[in-house]
């Protein structure tokens, strides 16, 4: 989770709108923006925007009690694996807990059989002799098997 900006304006001439939906526990949505559009370009403008002209941008947020704008997860980077949808953040997250790595990004694969596998890229802290069998096994003893 990050901060990204005050919800009250962020950039000039837009808008900014967190729609419910998400089934969490607490306030999330999806982020829409609302705008003039593309300067001089009425065709982008109407291909890019929903009909009610928000754009959704696919991020998941909610508002703090200052009115800051958390970010916390990007609804269309969903992998689907075998019919189930592994939110990529989690997998990062759960990946950077580990003492030797940095950084960790995952995104989807390809794959004939699940649909998709999550790929992990890792950065590991200098010296690390932290090899690919090693995070393996600390992601298989800490998640769901599906």
């Amino acid at each position: 989770m990050f901060l990204v900006f005050s919800s009250i304006r962020f950039l000039i001439y837009m808008e900014l709108k967190a729609s419910e939906g998400s089934g969490l526990s607490f306030l999330v949505g999806d982020i829409g923006l609302g705008g003039w559009g593309y300067l001089d370009d009425s065709k982008a403008t109407s291909e890019t925007l929903f009909s009610d002209g928000w754009l959704r941008t696919g991020d998941v947020c909610y508002f703090d009690d200052e009115g800051f704008l958390f970010v916390v997860d990007r609804l269309k980077e969903l992998i689907k694996y075998k019919g189930y949808q592994v939110a990529p953040a989690e997998l990062e997250q759960l990946l950077q807990s580990h003492p030797d790595i940095v950084d960790a990004a995952v995104i989807p694969y390809p794959n004939e059989e699940a649909g998709q596998v999550p790929l992990a890229c890792v950065v590991r802290r200098p010296q690390s002799s932290l090899d690919e069998a090693q995070v393996l096994d600390f992601i298989a003893k800490r998640i769901t098997r599906f």
